[in-house]
């Protein structure tokens, strides 16, 4: 019974990881369906069926000694794919694990004899003790908005809210940066963009002298940037919006780009809204209810991949010195400066503090390994079209041999099948090899590979491509495109 419950308990490590990982939404539990119907390696837990055929005590011993060590084999099988996320116990997960735990008593309690089937259901009670938990989420979930919208409203700062399909920490980093010098300013640390997220950053971290607040949205499902609203727009007269960029993304879990691009309309509102023209014109094409947007489109002329730039604003250029690298990096730079200059900074004030820029972590970050003489180009926080393409621009800058280690672009609705193979033609242009990593969408780029000959390496994890590339003695420059592909195994 002991080995059951432990068993049962390394099965719902994967259940919380994959509801986390899709914020705790009903989605969730339908992805995880999907994904093991197609991981074979779950099939393994069928086994457990025949717990239901025992006759006797003396064939109940063998048909459970069956049962335990087909399941000690899905185990170390799971293991050993090394998930690179690892499940974070927050206060949710608690709350679920204890009532997870009361239903396992309860079937240890009352169903003994087929107590080897509860590990396979344990998709099942999780999922019963999520609806279970809906209305007590739903009333810490407004505690916590109310009481970060009160002291945000107290504090009253100019809030920038940042969204967009790519770009949106950047952009908040490289802000940040720039007016911190001059104003008190608050930022979601890393990558929190949710509407949870947010209002605890708030709580937590926001303190009285606050004078601007530079805020991430992300968008993933419908009402997303609703949500998010609802803490932080507390005075639209008082608030800058910026919409970096939209393209196809989490086609997933919101089913059209029209909808993305009206869910992320949302957040344009107040005193000003920065966008890209191309992406204004989207907005109003969108039937969205959009007030007071001024495009301020800065014109980039020229860029010299990690030296300087040269663009244009307020019908004058300026030509910054600057090491960030990446073209929509230098866009995401603009956007900011722009920014600044609507909030009164000087010029030759802004240009001091590009000069000292540096690429967010995972985000185009040049690292350097004296050991093995290499140079690796840590692109790896996650992989859209545009980006992965500004990362092959950088590796290319590179006159040496080189190689991307990348499972392709796994978002991307109906176009990931393009996006995939237009990028196996710009690696095979600029990258000596590729070890490409098995996933839902490798396939698409492989395919382009076996057709052209191309010289790569089809492994199954991040981890042995990681390693491969690494004792490559003819390659010197790597390139790593997105660092989560166990999560998209077959």
């Amino acid at each position: 019974m002991i080995i059951y419950f432990f068993l049962s308990l390394f099965c719902l490590y994967y259940i919380f990881l994959y509801l986390q990982e899709y914020h705790y939404h009903f989605y969730g539990f339908i992805e995880i369906i999907k994904k093991g119907l197609k991981d074979k390696l779950s099939y393994i837990l069928l086994i457990s069926f025949l717990g239901l055929i025992h006759y006797d005590f003396s064939t109940s011993k063998i048909i459970n000694l069956i049962i335990i060590i087909c399941y000690c084999f899905f185990i170390i099988l799971k293991i050993e794919e090394k998930q690179i996320l690892k499940l974070k116990f927050t206060k949710r997960i608690i709350r679920n694990l204890f009532i997870n735990l009361f239903f396992y008593f309860l079937g240890y309690l009352f169903f003994y004899r087929f107590v080897c089937l509860l590990p396979l259901l344990s998709l099942l009670i999780s999922f019963i003790s999520f609806l279970i938990l809906v209305p007590v989420e739903e009333i810490i979930k407004k505690y916590y908005y109310h009481k970060a919208r009160k002291k945000i409203s107290k504090i009253n700062p100019l809030v920038i809210a940042i969204t967009g399909s790519a770009g949106k920490t950047s952009i908040k980093h490289f802000l940040y940066h720039i007016l911190k010098e001059k104003y008190h300013c608050f930022m979601t640390k890393g990558s929190v963009n949710t509407a949870n997220g947010i209002a605890k950053a708030i709580n937590l971290e926001m303190n009285d002298l606050c004078e601007i607040a530079i805020i991430e949205c992300g968008v993933s499902h419908v009402n997303d940037i609703s949500e998010i609203l609802k803490i932080i727009n507390c005075n639209k007269a008082n608030m800058i919006t910026i919409i970096s960029t939209i393209f196809p993304q989490h086609l997933e879990t919101i089913k059209s780009f029209d909808l993305l691009v009206k869910e992320k309309a949302k957040l344009a509102q107040g005193k000003l809204h920065i966008g890209l023209k191309g992406i204004i014109n989207e907005l109003y094409n969108s039937d969205a209810k959009i007030t007071k947007i001024i495009g301020i489109d800065p014109f980039l002329i020229d860029y010299k991949i990690g030296k300087s730039f040269k663009f244009s604003l307020d019908n004058k250029e300026y030509n910054y010195q600057c090491n960030v690298l990446g073209r929509n990096n230098i866009t995401n730079i603009l956007f900011s400066i722009t920014i600044a200059r609507f909030l009164g900074l000087k010029m030759k004030y802004i240009e001091s503090r590009v000069r000292t820029l540096e690429n967010v972590n995972n985000r185009l970050k040049i690292r350097k390994l004296e050991s093995f003489n290499k140079i690796i180009i840590d692109d790896s926080f996650n992989s859209n079209f545009n980006g992965f393409w500004d990362a092959l621009e950088v590796l290319s800058s590179y006159n040496d041999k080189s190689c991307v280690i990348t499972p392709g672009i796994v978002s991307g609705g109906k176009y990931i099948k393009e996006y995939n193979q237009k990028i196996a033609l710009k690696i095979m242009e600029v990258a000596d090899k590729c070890f490409l990593v098995e996933s839902v969408v490798s396939g698409y780029i492989k395919e382009i590979f076996d057709e052209k000959l191309y010289d790569y390496y089809y492994v199954a994890s991040f981890q042995e491509a990681y390693k491969m590339a690494i004792e490559d003695y003819q390659v010197n420059s790597i390139l790593i495109e997105n660092d989560i592909p166990d999560i998209y195994k077959k």
